[in-house]
């Protein structure tokens, strides 16, 4: 099993890339470093995940997305249509007030 990270404000950056599950802690630790700032263009973030998820191994693949909701239009039917027909699933966590 492996888990990854991938944030995003103006544009998407990898806070950690995929690595062995065994090293969860040091994912949560570079998550919980993830300051707010710039924009807010989730689907570059999304375009980013996907095309590594594409090119890995993994029999199960999963995509969180955590948002506030806002966010630059961008083709996410489309993408996630995709994504779908690769077997890759998505789960959205909306926080907003």
């Amino acid at each position: 099993d492996q888990v990854g990270a991938v944030a995003f404000d103006g544009s998407p950056f990898w806070v950690s890339d995929l690595v062995s599950a065994s090293q969860q802690a040091q994912v949560i630790d570079r998550i919980a470093g993830i300051q707010p700032g710039g924009g807010t263009n989730l689907f570059p973030a999304l375009q980013e995940a996907f095309g590594r998820l594409r090119a890995a191994s993994s029999k199960l693949k999963h995509v969180l997305v955590l948002t506030d909701g806002y966010s630059v239009p961008g083709d996410f039917e489309g993408i996630v249509q995709e994504m779908a027909a690769l077997r890759i699933t998505v789960s959205t966590i909306g926080i907003s007030p």
